[in-house]
């Protein structure tokens, strides 16, 4: 806090005021905090990542569906695939009920990247009928967003893999 306290101090932070009991710090630069970040190790920046994943799990665990866009996040630099697939989806599913089409179709775009690129890693930690489930959901959701946005033969697609899928 010390430390946090003279950065401020310095000008480099600034002092948020917090839902939290303890005082929140944002870099005042955008700048500055990009050289802050390039500037850790690539394994700190991950094992950070998934930290702040779940610390955001345990304080907002009552609230959790606020947070899925940045629970993803966090959870995808911190390469924990599993979760960064479920938040993803997640916050695919907020943003279509939010009919905020373009970042729905973008995180479960994203989603379903994941678990074709870390099939391995979503097989050892989720149930197959459950991934099976997960992906069936997330193509027809897709398909019902990109019918939305007029891409109907995109729409088509993802509509008949969640057919495959659920057979």
């Amino acid at each position: 806090p010390t430390r946090l306290h003279g950065l401020a101090t310095e000008g480099l932070l600034e002092e948020l005021e917090s839902e939290l009991e303890a005082l929140e710090y944002r870099f005042r630069q955008t700048l500055t905090r990009d050289v802050a970040y390039d500037s850790m190790l690539y394994a700190r920046r991950r094992q950070l990542h998934g930290f702040i994943g779940r610390a955001m799990e345990t304080l907002y665990a009552d609230r959790l569906d606020e947070y899925v866009t940045s629970l993803a996040h966090h959870y995808f630099e911190a390469e924990e695939w599993p979760r960064a697939f479920d938040y993803e989806h997640r916050a695919g599913q907020r943003a279509q009920a939010l009919y905020a089409n373009k970042d729905a179709i973008a995180h479960f775009s994203k989603s379903l990247s994941l678990a074709e690129e870390r099939l391995p890693d979503m097989l050892a930690a989720v149930d197959s009928a459950e991934l099976g489930q997960a992906l069936t959901d997330i193509h027809e959701r897709l398909g019902e967003v990109l019918l939305l946005e007029g891409r109907y033969d995109e729409a088509m697609e993802h509509l008949s893999q969640a057919l495959l899928i659920a057979q």
